[in-house]
């Protein structure tokens, strides 16, 4: 999941630019993005998703070192702002404006968060169970990149890794 977000908000941003320059992004058999809807929404979203990102990152850096013998509570104690930060973006997706192209891909990203969100939610309760709880979040949360990258291609971004 590391930097899937950030990566969206990266990706808003300088669709943001592109947009307040005048410039209208386009995907083949999408509709265009037009300046005056994005460039509100880069900002708000940028906003939105710096807790988020400085949670990943926390998370990304202690799920390093779990093994079997990692306390729950150490779990715990990343993985709960982590859901927290979740839940707070997909309240903002669902409920800021989007451009008409990027709603369904919107839609779907937040509804792809709810599964890592929930994963979050649900530590282990036993130090033995660290390593198989944490492959179940890596696959639900690694579901949430490609629905991310087909809305940085709208905006006439690559795929960022």
């Amino acid at each position: 999941m590391r930097g899937v977000l950030a990566a969206l908000s990266v990706a808003v941003a300088v669709g943001a630019s592109a947009a307040a320059a005048g410039a209208a992004t386009t995907t083949p058999g999408r509709a265009p993005v037009g300046p005056a809807v994005l460039s509100g929404t880069a900002v708000q979203y940028l906003g939105d998703a710096q807790a988020e990102d400085a949670a990943v990152e926390r998370f990304d850096v202690s799920s390093q070192t779990w093994s079997a013998r990692t306390p729950t509570r150490a779990v715990a104690e990343v993985a709960a702002p982590l859901a927290v930060a979740m839940a707070r973006v997909r309240h903002q997706l669902v409920t800021q404006h989007w451009p008409a192209a990027l709603r369904p891909d919107v839609a779907e990203l937040a509804r792809r968060l709810v599964a890592p969100e929930r994963d979050l939610r649900s530590p282990p309760l036993a130090s033995a169970q660290v390593p198989g709880w944490l492959a179940v979040y890596r696959r639900d949360a690694g579901r949430v990149e490609p629905v991310a990258n087909q809305i940085r291609r709208q905006i006439g971004l690559a795929r960022r890794d």
